[in-house]
């Protein structure tokens, strides 16, 4: 079906004629207090609320406990959290894992226990709000256009039977423009089981990844991919670290090929690399926002993508995270996408590098809808990229873009072209 593109130019160096509505929209994963590892010195931060305006959602837990993330050495005994005076709140199998409420003073407690491997915080993932605004008929995203997704769609590669897990504040299960789109729904918040978005963050992602090209609204990256809707974001805009690993799980469990993840921390948890490594080792392509200023989890991980953003210039904004751990950039500025329709217009811009890792996701989609071994996607993905100009002299160095802004096309299409792609490496 055939679209409208939005201010298209040439090929390879598209740029917007206007300015489009920009806010800054990031996930950011609020870091709360240190990690308690059993056999070692117990240290606990003191839990405090970080918001301007909000009471803390961990002021609102029974008085006088904290939540927190227990991993065992075998299998999980939840009687001893309930021993100590303590409820649990969730399980893992992926992992032997326990998410519960606790005493302050049990901490220490089940740290030095011989059946636990290590107790962390169960830290609060929030997002920050958003504007939208209405638009045209079927048009085809400046960002799409950007990585030259279009010409993979029209050679008959759009993600047809590939699954794309958006870990997030769910997705619009309404909206028209995803419509087909998501096989499969959840949620870890405490209120619903639903996968419908009621924030808004997460179903911008998915019509970036994933809108269809039905004739109107806009068109995703890869178009006819199957999305899964996983909800660890609730209504308010915030959620819990132990409820972005039960989705991971969950996105496990149900055969995902890609996971899009939008939050991020500066710190380190033990708990979310290891469901992570156990993903990645299944062979799961795995995708997260760079975020906003120095290294940030998962990002950071090796077993990870980490997305920087660029505006329709190729400009790398100087405030989005850079490092030696980030991979890719793509699309992240004034980006067109779609909302809940109860909570909008339908349509809107949001700007971020959780946009930016949609637009990866989208062409890993392609990639592994054409036949792309799961095994070369990142080496694929990184030695197809396009190196972007800081000026007419100089390259942005590595630690602001990686490998360059993912080329969907190249990544794609390259072996049509005589690429070798059997060649590359395989990550890591």
């Amino acid at each position: 079906m055939g679209y409208t593109t939005l201010n298209l130019q040439e090929k390879g160096r598209r740029y917007m004629r206007r300015a489009l509505i920009v806010t800054c929209v990031n996930v950011v994963m609020l870091f709360i207090a240190s990690v308690v590892y059993a056999g070692g010195n117990t240290t606990w931060g003191v839990v405090k609320s970080l918001f301007r305006d909000d009471p803390s959602p961990v002021a609102r837990t029974v008085p006088g406990s904290v939540k927190i993330l227990i991993r065992f050495k075998e299998a999980p005994d939840p009687g001893l959290m309930q021993g100590l005076g303590g409820k649990v709140k969730r399980s893992y199998h992926v992992i032997p894992l326990v998410a519960a409420d606790v005493p302050a003073d049990a901490v220490s407690k089940l740290a030095a226990h011989p059946k636990v491997a290590y107790v962390e915080p169960d830290e609060i993932v929030r997002l920050e709000p958003s504007d939208s605004g209405d638009g045209p008929p079927q048009v085809l995203p400046w960002g799409v256009d950007r990585v030259d997704a279009e010409f993979v769609h029209t050679v008959g590669y759009k993600g047809s039977g590939v699954i794309v897990s958006i870990i997030d504040s769910g997705v619009d299960l309404d909206h028209p423009d995803l419509e087909g789109a998501v096989v499969a729904d959840t949620a870890f918040v405490e209120y619903t089981s639903s996968g419908d978005d009621d924030y808004g963050h997460g179903t911008h992602v998915a019509g970036i990844v994933a809108a269809r090209d039905n004739g109107f609204g806009v068109i995703g990256v890869a178009p006819e991919a199957d999305l899964y809707a996983v909800k660890v974001i609730n209504r308010e805009g915030w959620g819990y670290l132990s409820d972005v690993i039960a989705g991971i799980e969950w996105s496990i469990d149900g055969e995902a090929d890609v996971i899009n993840m939008s939050f991020g921390q500066p710190g380190e948890s033990r708990a979310l690399h290891e469901v992570l490594r156990k993903a990645y080792e299944g062979g799961i392509i795995l995708v997260a926002a760079a975020g906003n200023g120095g290294r940030n989890i998962p990002a950071a991980y090796d077993e990870v993508i980490a997305v920087g953003g660029t505006d329709w210039h190729d400009r790398i904004p100087p405030f989005w995270s850079k490092g030696p751990y980030l991979e890719l950039v793509a699309p992240g500025v004034g980006i067109y996408s779609t909302l809940p329709i109860d909570l909008s217009a339908g349509y809107g811009y949001i700007s971020g590098t959780s946009m930016s890792a949609a637009h990866v996701s989208g062409t890993v989609a392609l990639m592994l809808s054409k036949g792309i071994g799961s095994e070369v996607v990142r080496s694929t993905l990184q030695t197809t990229a396009d190196k972007l100009m800081r000026n007419s002299n100089a390259e942005y160095p590595s630690s602001w873009q990686g490998y360059g802004l993912v080329d969907a096309e190249e990544a794609v299409l390259g072996s049509e072209d005589g690429d070798d792609l059997s060649a590359l490496p395989v990550w890591p």
